[in-house]
């Protein structure tokens, strides 16, 4: 199952590739830390340090870095490349990156709810 550690501004939350959706609420990084040792336990944890440093380079922990006038570092482009097929609305709809830029600040609290395209 590919999942991905999400970064969007300070907060961290992890996306299911498999599902399409979100499948954690979104955590400040000392949060996200005992969670992902909960979960993996001895598992990834080793991998974990890798994938938060590209996860706050790139936006999210996979490999794949778009480049983008030049750079590589181009964070938003990629995590907004990665969730645009979610399927993380009400009903498996795709929400928008606003969409989900609310549900990280808080100001939405089940993206489940959302109505999406």
């Amino acid at each position: 199952m590919k999942r991905y550690i999400i970064k969007i501004e300070d907060k961290y939350f992890e996306y299911s590739d498999d599902i399409k959706a979100i499948i954690t609420i979104p955590m400040s990084l000392e949060q996200f830390k005992v969670y992902y040792n909960q979960e993996y336990k001895d598992h990834q944890v080793k991998k974990f340090e890798e994938y938060l440093i590209r996860a706050k380079h790139n936006g999210a922990n996979n490999y794949s870095v778009i480049k983008h006038n030049g750079t590589n570092n181009c964070g938003i482009i990629n995590v907004k490349k990665l969730l645009s097929k979610n399927k993380a609305g009400k009903n498996e709809t795709n929400l928008s990156f606003e969409q989900i830029l609310s549900w990280v600040r808080g100001e939405v609290l089940d993206p489940s709810e959302l109505v999406g395209l």
